[in-house]
C-alpha cells in the first residue's frame, strides 16, 4: 500500500486529484452535517492540503521519475543519431552482455549510419527500484528505415538495469531486448546490430 501512496502523492496528477476530490467531497460533507468551528478548521486544511499537495509533487522528483527520463533521453538521442548524447546516458562501465561502452557506442553509431530510426517513442515503463540499482522494462516503438526496407510501428521490448551514481540515474547494462511481433526477434539479430 505505501508504494502506491508514494505513486498517487510523487508520480500521478491525475490520481492525486481524484484522491483529493474525495477528500474534499468527505471533508465538506462532514462540514455541512455539523457545521463548527472544528469542521471549518478541517475543511480549510483540506483546501490547503489540495493546493499544497500538486505543487510538492511538482517539485519532487521521483527515482522512477528520473529514470524514465533517462530513457526517454536516450530514446530521443537515438532518434536524432546522436551517438554523444546517448554515450551520456551510459553508465562508465555498461555493457550490452558482449560490448563495452566505448564498443556499443561505435557500434551504434555506425548502425545508425545506415539505418534512420524516426518517431521512436517509449513508454509502459516498470521501474523497479532497489537502493543504488533499478530494473526498468519498457515498450519502444520507432518507424525503421534502412536501404530500400522500411518498417512502421516496429515494436520492442526492453529490459535494462540502471544504476545511481554521483551524476545521476546511469543505463548500467541491457538484460534482455526483443523486437517485432511477440518479440519474435533478439536485438542483436535484429537489424544486425
Amino acid at each position: 500500500m505505501i508504494p502506491f501512496a508514494g505513486y498517487v502523492l510523487f508520480e500521478s496528477l491525475p490520481l492525486l486529484l481524484l484522491a483529493e476530490a474525495a477528500g474534499l467531497a468527505a471533508a465538506l460533507a462532514v462540514h455541512r452535517r455539523r457545521r463548527s468551528a472544528g469542521t471549518r478548521i478541517g475543511l480549510a486544511a483540506v483546501l490547503v492540503l489540495c493546493i499544497l499537495l500538486p505543487v510538492l509533487q511538482h517539485l519532487v522528483e521521483t527515482d522512477a521519475e528520473q529514470i524514465r527520463r533517462l530513457i526517454s533521453t536516450a530514446a530521443a538521442a537515438v532518434d536524432a543519431g546522436d551517438t554523444a548524447a546517448l554515450a551520456d546516458a551510459l553508465h562508465e562501465r555498461f555493457t550490452d552482455g558482449v560490448r563495452d561502452k566505448a564498443a556499443f557506442v561505435q557500434s551504434a553509431d555506425l548502425y545508425l549510419q545506415r539505418v534512420r530510426i524516426d518517431e521512436l517513442r517509449v513508454g509502459g515503463f516498470d521501474v523497479r527500484v532497489n537502493g543504488d540499482a533499478a530494473t526498468v522494462a519498457f515498450i519502444a516503438v520507432c518507424d525503421w528505415h534502412g536501404g530500400s526496407r522500411s518498417e512502421h510501428g516496429v515494436r520492442s521490448r526492453w529490459t535494462v538495469v540502471c544504476e545511481r551514481t554521483p551524476a545521476g540515474w546511469k543505463m548500467r547494462r541491457i538484460e534482455s531486448g526483443r523486437v517485432g511481433p511477440a518479440g519474435m526477434l533478439d536485438w542483436r539479430q535484429a537489424g544486425e546490430f
